[in-house]
């Protein structure tokens, strides 16, 4: 599926007994270009599995948090058919950290990869008729302090603000709040469409993305029963795109 320059294609959700509950995938094929996010826990014995699923869904592009793997660099990870690049940036510690896993036939057409920390992962890629800027994201747990958690957001407002803005735009990962099921206040950022219910962390990311001309991909779209996540009743994995999309 693909989807024009002023249009988009259903948004859906799928669970896949190789991310165990209540990890869910999601993924926004746009351009032709097949973009997933996905809590991975770990990729420590895992990548080959997780990337034989993706292959399966057909999936360019994917944002991974958890992965926890030491420092940041780049390998190739082979599925059955096909080879994928990720970039990640771990820490010292070997915890959380994230990458984004590209196809191999996407590889060549990247421009800049740029690990800004191990919540904030940033990578430029030219499509065929425009570029697109990729950050995968992992946000703070919301049981932590204000002080622990408002770095996140400044540091995101950095490399959002860094993008041209003829870019196509998504910011893509686990933000670890709930936006609920209906927009209150948000439309245009929040269409309607959303899951569960609004938490204080989920309207600070609506006011972030209000703030920066960002639009949640997952409510845009009602869900089937079948694409929603299991009997969970909310969502904190999230496709963040510019409204106003080239």
């Amino acid at each position: 599926m693909s989807i024009g320059k002023h249009s988009l294609e259903p948004f859906f959700q799928m669970q896949n007994a190789a991310v165990p509950p209540p990890h869910v995938i999601s993924c926004l094929p746009i351009h032709s270009l097949g973009v997933a996010t996905v809590n991975v826990s770990t990729l420590k014995g895992r990548s080959g599995e997780i990337v034989e699923m993706l292959e399966w869904r057909r999936v360019d592009v994917c944002c991974f948090q958890e992965v926890r793997w030491q420092e940041s660099s780049a390998k190739f990870l082979t599925g059955k058919r096909h080879r994928y690049k990720l970039f990640w940036e771990g820490n010292g510690d070997g915890e959380e950290g994230l990458g984004i896993l590209l196809a191999e036939k996407w590889v060549n057409k990247v421009t800049k990869v740029d690990g800004v920390c191990d919540r904030v992962h940033k990578l430029r890629l030219v499509l065929q008729s425009c570029t697109a800027t990729i950050i995968s994201a992992y946000a703070p747990h919301p049981g932590l302090l204000n002080k622990q958690k408002d770095p996140f957001y400044d540091i995101l407002l950095q490399a959002t603000s860094k993008m041209n803005y003829s870019d196509l735009i998504f910011v893509v990962g686990d933000f670890n709040r709930h936006v609920g099921q209906h927009p209150g206040v948000f439309h245009g950022v929040h269409r309607s469409h959303g899951i569960g219910s609004r938490n204080e962390e989920g309207t600070r990311l609506l006011e972030f993305c209000y703030a920066n001309d960002l639009m949640i991909c997952n409510t845009n779209f009602r869900k089937p029963a079948s694409h929603k996540p299991g009997d969970y009743i909310s969502q904190v994995n999230y496709i963040l795109t510019r409204k106003s999309n080239p």
